[in-house]
């Protein structure tokens, strides 16, 4: 009996006791602990909150810097283009004003040639026009091609003699040759322009003959007109 009590004893000394604590305690524990939780969800909130207004900050201060970037190149591009603009007009008022004192000399060398002394005409057998005109090799050949063109554009007929020529066709190739180069007003009669016509007419009468154009009889005739 005594053993058995001991035993009893024992159990309830040995044996672990739950704590029965007050149920304000059990609650206020529970409410400071949904407190922290929703006080460490605020504050997980709020970080996040300035994070985001963070990253929207700086990428409104890279946008920002991007554009400044933009607008300092298209400045510098500006510039470049203005000032290149600016030299390239300066370039060409130059080359205006060269041209312009280039026109004005040949004008003053064309009136002065014109001015000079009148030319008469060689007699006999004009031969050496260039000796005989007294121009330089570049004037005549200038005043050559020129010739040339104002015969076609006059309409003269090389199939027939220069002494048979329109008067009218004539007197506007001697205009226009004048007008062209004054210093042909120089040659008295219009005598150098008259040769140079002249031996541009025989010379295609030549070549219209060897390449059988025109018939060879009609020429000793005088008549010289083209073969149909």
């Amino acid at each position: 009996m005594a053993t058995s009590n001991v035993s009893v004893l024992t159990s309830f000394l040995t044996a672990p006791k739950a704590l029965n604590l007050p149920s304000s305690l059990a609650t206020q524990r529970n409410r400071t602990k949904k407190d922290l939780e929703n006080l460490v969800a605020q504050l997980e909130e709020s970080i996040a909150t300035e994070v985001a207004q963070r990253e929207g900050l700086a990428n409104e201060l890279q946008a920002a810097m991007d554009n400044i970037a933009q607008l300092k190149a298209a400045a510098i591009a500006a510039a470049a283009t203005h000032e290149r603009a600016m030299f390239e007009a300066i370039a060409k008022a130059n080359a205006a004003n060269a041209a312009a004192t280039a026109a004005t000399a040949a004008a003053a060398a064309a009136a002065a040639a014109a001015d000079g002394p009148p030319v008469p005409r060689p007699t006999g057998n004009v031969r050496h026009l260039q000796e005989w005109s007294g121009l330089s090799k570049e004037d005549y050949r200038a005043v050559q091609r020129t010739i040339r063109n104002l015969v076609i554009i006059a309409n003269l007929d090389w199939t027939d003699d220069f002494r048979r020529q329109n008067a009218e066709n004539l007197a506007r190739l001697y205009r226009a040759a004048r007008e062209e180069h004054p210093v042909l007003k120089r040659f008295q009669n219009n005598w150098l322009t008259a040769e140079l016509a002249k031996q541009f007419l025989q010379n295609k009468c030549k070549h219209a003959v060897k390449q059988g154009y025109v018939d060879r009889a009609s020429i000793r005739t005088g008549t010289r007109r083209a073969r149909r």
